[in-house]
């Protein structure tokens, strides 16, 4: 026990149990602002886990382009080519067998063709080539044609995602 200003006896054991509280409390509201935080970042509509089916049907998207312009100018450049339904693995196996195989029309220039035109082909191509099932944010679609060359434009849950290049093949990537 010792004593403090003014005469009052203080107890070093409430000093400890003061101590305590404060590291308690102090403990208590950080692993509240962690959960809070976390709490929010899962279950957000701006869930980045929520667009894995995007990414993933963009990706194959890209991949099944470059794959049909392979195949173009493996086979002597033919009006269409024929690419496997099958999802393949990094050791250039069948990872998920499918079926048969889609035809892609192709153009002179070597890059896959939609029979529609405008917004329409953009679309048809990218069910054609990358989009399997619903994705569970509404994708957008529109077309530009410039001086250079067309484009068109995908907006997936309100934000541009991607840029398409139907007479060049090139996608690009915004996020």
């Amino acid at each position: 026990m010792t004593i403090g200003k003014g005469g009052f006896q203080k107890n070093s054991g409430d000093e400890g149990r003061t101590k305590r509280l404060y590291i308690t409390l102090t403990a208590f509201v950080l692993v509240a602002l962690f959960a809070g935080w976390l709490i929010r970042a899962i279950f957000s509509s701006h869930a980045g886990w929520r667009d894995v089916e995007f990414e993933t049907a963009l990706n194959r998207f890209d991949y099944n382009i470059m794959l049909a312009r392979v195949e173009w100018m493996r086979q002597g450049e033919p009006t269409d080519v024929f690419l496997s339904l099958a999802e393949w693995d990094k050791d250039g196996k069948p990872g998920l067998e499918a079926e048969g195989k889609v035809r892609v029309l192709m153009s002179r220039t070597g890059w896959p063709l939609a029979r529609s035109e405008g917004m329409a082909g953009c679309l048809e191509l990218w069910h054609l080539l990358g989009h399997v099932g619903d994705l569970r944010r509404e994708l957008k679609v529109t077309y530009e044609i410039t001086a250079e060359s067309q484009l068109c434009r995908f907006f997936y849950g309100g934000k541009e995602a991607f840029h398409f290049s139907p007479s060049s093949g090139k996608v690009e990537i915004l996020f």
